[in-house]
């Protein structure tokens, strides 16, 4: 999460591990369900594989 502005804005990121390179990453203004998903959604579009998912333990 990060503060600006007064607002909270929160970061989501999907990271290809074995070629160390970012896939996709995104700014909301929510945590919830849906934002989660879609970004999921998202993400998958660009996987060839079955990906792994690692959550962090941000606020």
């Amino acid at each position: 999460m990060v503060k600006a502005n007064k607002k909270r804005y929160y970061i989501y990121a999907a990271i290809d591990v074995e070629r160390n390179e970012f896939i996709l990453m995104g700014v909301y203004t929510t945590k919830n369900f849906l934002t989660t998903r879609s970004f999921i959604k998202e993400v998958l579009e660009y996987c060839e594989n079955k990906p792994r998912f690692a959550v962090d333990k941000a606020p």
